[in-house]
C-alpha cells in the first residue's frame, strides 16, 4: 500500500520529506566518521548485509536472541545521534501519518499492536533493572517498538523477506520485496518503523507460564494463530484487498 502523505499537509515536501534527509546525512556522517566507516566496511565484506549495500541503523527494542525484550546497543555518541533525530518535528509528522494509516487501514490489528506494546512497557517499568526500554516516539505517534534509519545515501534494498517482522499492511515475512533503482546522482534515504515478532512471541509466552490452564490454551491457539490474525485485517477483507 502507498500511503502518499496527508491530504491536508501541502507542505510535506518542504516540512516533512526534505528536512529529514538533509538531517540523515548530516547523521550518517557523525555516526560514519574515519575509522568507524572503514569498521563497518569491513564487517560487510566478512557478513554482507541482506537487505542491501547501503547504511542503516536500527534503534529500539530487539526482540530476540536474549532472556526478555532489551534495547538494541549503540555507542553513546550514536545514541546521542538517534535521540537528535527522534527529536526532530519532521520525524515525529512521519511517525504519526504512519501510524493513523495503520489504525486507518487494519484498526484491529493495530489494537493488537497496541496491547501488546503497552504491556511490555508496563511490565519492563515493574522490573528492578538499571536500564528500561524506552520509546522511540510518544505513544500517540507510533505504536513501533523499533525503527530504522537506512542512510545510504544510495538505499536500493535487495529482494528479501523480514521473516522476524509481524505482518502490518505488507506482510514482510512472507512477501519478497525490495525498493526500485535510482538515477545516478540521486540520493535516498529511507526510515521504517517495525515491532520485532519476537516480542508478541514472548508476549504470549510470558502470559503461557502462568498457569498450566494457560499454557493449554496458548497450545491450542497455536494451531488456528495464523488464521486470527488475516481476521485482523478487517479492513483489506472489506475492500477486496484493493
Amino acid at each position: 500500500m502507498l500511503g502518499g502523505f496527508p491530504p491536508n499537509a501541502p507542505d510535506w515536501q518542504e516540512a516533512v520529506v526534505a528536512p529529514a534527509a538533509r538531517a540523515m546525512e548530516v547523521a550518517a556522517q557523525e555516526i560514519y566518521q574515519g575509522a568507524k566507516r572503514k569498521k563497518k566496511a569491513k564487517a560487510d565484506a566478512a557478513n554482507p548485509p541482506r537487505r542491501g549495500t547501503h547504511a542503516a541503523e536500527s534503534v529500539g527494542v530487539d526482540g530476540g536472541g536474549q532472556p526478555y525484550p532489551m534495547m538494541l546497543c549503540h555507542s553513546i555518541t550514536n545514541l546521542a545521534v538517534f535521540a537528535g533525530l527522534f527529536g526532530l518535528k519532521c520525524f515525529e509528522r512521519i511517525s504519526g501519518w504512519t501510524n493513523v494509516l495503520f489504525m486507518a487501514f487494519t484498526p484491529d490489528l493495530h489494537e493488537y499492536y497496541c496491547s501488546t506494546v503497552n504491556s511490555l512497557y508496563e511490565w519492563d517499568a515493574s522490573q528492578q533493572r538499571a536500564k528500561h526500554l524506552k520509546r522511540n516516539f510518544r505513544a500517540v505517534f507510533s505504536v513501533f517498538t523499533t525503527a530504522t534509519f537506512n542512510f545510504g545515501p544510495i538505499t536500493v534494498t535487495f529482494p528479501h523477506i523480514d521473516f522476524g517482522n509481524l505482518a502490518i499492511l505488507i506482510p514482510s515475512a512472507i512477501l519478497r520485496h525490495s525498493n526500485v533503482k535510482i538515477q545516478p546522482g540521486e540520493h535516498r534515504y529511507l526510515f521504517t518503523q517495525f515491532t520485532p515478532a519476537g516480542i508478541f512471541r514472548w508476549d504470549i509466552n510470558t502470559a503461557a507460564s502462568t498457569s498450566p490452564q494457560e499454557r493449554a490454551r496458548r497450545q491450542a491457539d497455536r494451531a488456528v494463530r495464523w488464521q486470527e490474525g488475516v481476521k485482523m485485517c478487517t479492513i483489506w477483507e472489506a475492500t477486496g484487498g484493493h
